[in-house]
């Protein structure tokens, strides 16, 4: 169903693919979500710590 509306919001069909699997997509990609979705990116994405080693 995401598919529908990823053709509205200017999202291809690779960047549906990695999101999907729960691999990292661009800045551009994020924004143009929360712009179909009325939303801030901090609704749709989390901040993880990268631990330093």
């Amino acid at each position: 169903m995401f598919c529908l509306y990823a053709e509205d919001a200017g999202i291809s069909s690779a960047s549906i693919a990695r999101i999907s699997k729960g691999e990292n997509v661009n800045t551009e990609t994020l924004l143009r979500i929360c712009q179909y979705l009325e939303c801030n990116i901090k609704d749709i994405c989390e901040v993880k710590q990268i631990k330093n080693n």
